[in-house]
């Protein structure tokens, strides 16, 4: 199991912050929601710096690794993702046809693991946020 920090609002419409433990981050927003909670953020990990406080990491050596797309590809796939989803298609079947359809298997494979990240429960634009 991973611990989540997440933040979110009570029915009082209050901000909380708090950790939970879950296998997935759709577990983990199961899980505030029932605590009686609207998750807004959910991030993964509680690290400990130097100074003993916890915080969220911000870099990680297997980012430099990991595929990136160019900004002109990026937009391309955007305006796909943006024209089928206002055809009414749902956004996991629109990211499947559009990974299908793209004709590069780098991209094709991070529009895949961006549609995993949604299917667990994540916003697109933090399943997009580090591509």
């Amino acid at each position: 199991m991973a611990t989540y920090q997440y933040t979110a609002v009570d029915r009082s419409g209050k901000s909380k912050k708090g950790t939970v433990e879950a296998d997935s981050p759709k577990g983990a927003r199961a899980k505030i929601k029932e605590l009686g909670l609207i998750p807004s953020e959910i991030r993964e990990g509680v690290l400990k710096n130097a100074a003993g406080t916890s915080g969220s990491a911000s870099f990680s050596l297997s980012s430099l690794f990991e595929p990136r797309m160019s900004n002109a590809n990026l937009c391309l796939i955007t305006r796909q993702i943006a024209t089928l989803v206002s055809a009414s298609m749902p956004l996991e079947e629109t990211l499947r046809a559009v990974a299908q359809q793209n004709e590069n298997p780098k991209h094709a494979a991070i529009i895949n693991s961006v549609r995993e990240k949604v299917c667990e429960g994540l916003t697109l634009a933090d399943s997009m946020r580090k591509f």
